[in-house]
């Protein structure tokens, strides 16, 4: 088993010709897909290993991080959101469970490993609080290495002590064997984002697999961050939220903000309906 387990680590994630961690994912790439689609490809393979050699989670042969380095990072204020529109379609074709864990997603901002390695341990429902910790057992570290507390607005809480009195396990949201979810997560994301009708018919895997790629995880992150500052939380309270080692990383999400506060002000002045324009001095 320890063999195999290294050839296929050789496999998916290897050097390339260049000595740089690429391997499987890069190939991807190279052969026109997009590098997010490459990532989630990628995992899929690694989690059927997983089960295939009977292997624990965090111990594939291929990390989601380590992975998802051939993501090019966008401009720093270049911030992709959901738009109140497509979330509301989008929860509106979301079951009960589904529509429960992607409110989680977007109610905390937090990670996609800080929610599929939620322990009921982590939550404080009293306070209305999630505590963001290292799982060992899962390989998975906080990513500015600190733990923090992430304060859930009053529904959110309400919502997950109604699911708690159905728990059976230990994790929050478990698959039917009791273990995390995994890459399942984006594969549900992405098929109620279909069955929603919110696929754009034009993205590389909206062709090819029906897939769109404007529907992800991380995505949430960025819609909590964005509509935080649009209803007034301060920078600093919302660096807290996040886990960001620095203001400057928070701060990137002011300039979407910005960018929508000039729009309307240039629609304000120049709208070409009457009842559009801001009022004359």
């Amino acid at each position: 088993m320890e063999f195999w387990q290294e050839r296929f680590e050789a496999i998916l994630c290897g050097p390339d010709h260049e000595g740089r961690h690429a391997g499987l994912p890069q190939h991807i790439v190279k052969s026109g897909r997009a590098p997010r689609t490459a990532v989630n490809k990628v995992m899929r393979v690694n989690n059927f290993i997983m089960i295939s050699l009977g292997l624990k989670p965090g111990e594939g042969p291929i990390k989601q991080k380590d992975a998802e380095k051939i993501i090019t990072k966008p401009n720093e204020n270049d911030v992709d959101y959901y738009s109140q529109e497509e979330l509301e379609r989008f929860f509106a074709a979301c079951d009960h469970r589904q529509h429960l864990i992607f409110s989680t997603f977007l109610y905390s901002g937090c990670r996609r490993e800080e929610i599929g390695f939620l322990y009921w341990d982590d939550l404080d429902l009293n306070e209305g609080e999630l505590k963001v910790r290292p799982k060992p057992e899962f390989d998975f570290t906080v990513k500015t290495k600190q733990e923090r507390s992430v304060t859930l607005p009053p529904e959110l809480v309400e919502q997950l002590r109604a699911w708690k009195k159905r728990a059976v396990t230990r994790l929050v949201f478990p698959t039917r064997n009791g273990g995390p979810l995994g890459n399942s997560l984006l594969v549900s994301c992405k098929r109620v984002w279909k069955r929603a009708g919110l696929n754009c018919g034009t993205c590389d895997t909206c062709l090819r697999l029906k897939e769109c790629e404007r529907a992800y995880l991380h995505k949430f992150r960025a819609t909590y961050a964005t509509m935080s500052l649009q209803r007034g939380m301060d920078v600093a309270t919302l660096q807290e939220q996040l886990g960001h080692e620095t203001l400057e990383a928070t701060m990137r999400y002011l300039g979407t903000l910005k960018k929508q506060e000039r729009r309307e002000k240039v629609t304000a002045v120049w709208a070409t309906k009457p009842e559009q324009r801001a009022p004359a001095a």
